[in-house]
């Protein structure tokens, strides 16, 4: 898959793997105090690279384009239950992929199913709700016998831990600490493929500030963890991420409207 998966443990992962081009993005003017703000463009910068995302809303304040470096896409809501996402290539103007998406009363999707240019279907996400409305496991599913599996654990609107499945087989344990003080104000759910209120369920409650890894033997394999800067709304506007294993760092740059 050209995009790659994104969580707040999987997204890191992509964070200090990716090289990508620079944004030309004007600063957007922030709203008046108390109105709720969507965010409109990100950049993460890494080893003198950059990441990109500028997003655009329609009337009832649902994504309608998703732009990162490679591909645009747009989002169609044919129904309260269907969604098609289109993907065209920045450079061609092709399309390259479409998403059919199932969404369930609450606008979550249930099941999205990836398709080539010709139809095919190359791969699909499954997504299991709790009945407060947020993501307790995802299914990812190249055939019925070639998938992984998350299964997520929430207090209080904040996943705390998560097991980690290939063919049904555990591979690792997953742990997350949060500023307990501070709320997410972003579109930022546990698990997304686009940062979205909706989509994917509701998002965390508090703020993340670290993500742990541990293989089945109990050793520490992957350990990032997130400081942040707020405006006066408390929304991030920044994020400062350190890999402590590998020594390396990032920021993340926020812009909302």
């Amino acid at each position: 898959m050209k995009k790659l998966i994104t969580s707040s443990l999987l997204g890191i992962t992509a964070l200090f793997a990716v090289s990508c081009s620079k944004s030309n993005n004007p600063v957007t003017p922030a709203p008046a105090p108390g109105v709720e703000k969507r965010l409109v463009s990100s950049n993460y910068v890494f080893n003198g690279n950059i990441q990109t995302e500028d997003i655009k809303y329609d009337g009832e304040g649902r994504i309608s384009v998703y732009k990162d470096e490679d591909d645009t896409y747009t989002f169609d809501y044919q129904s309260k239950t269907f969604l098609l996402v289109t993907r065209k290539d920045n450079t061609t103007g092709t399309v390259n992929r479409t998403f059919e998406c199932a969404l369930n009363t609450a606008g979550a999707i249930t099941k999205m199913v990836f398709k080539t240019p010709a139809g095919v279907q190359d791969y699909q996400y499954d997504f299991t709700y709790n009945a407060d409305g947020y993501m307790t496991k995802v299914k990812g599913s190249y055939s019925p016998t070639n998938y992984y599996e998350n299964e997520f654990t929430l207090v209080n609107g904040n996943v705390v831990s998560a097991k980690a499945y290939d063919n049904g087989i555990q591979t690792r344990n997953e742990e997350y600490t949060y500023d307990l003080s501070k709320k997410e104000k972003g579109p930022y759910t546990h698990w997304y493929y686009w940062p979205s209120k909706t989509l994917f369920g509701k998002t965390r409650t508090n703020i993340l500030t670290e993500t742990k890894t541990f293989d089945m033997t109990g050793t520490l394999n992957w350990d990032v963890k997130q400081g942040y800067v707020l405006d006066a709304d408390g929304y991030v506007i920044k994020r400062n991420y350190q890999n402590i294993l590998l020594a390396t760092s990032g920021v993340q740059d926020y812009i909302y409207q």
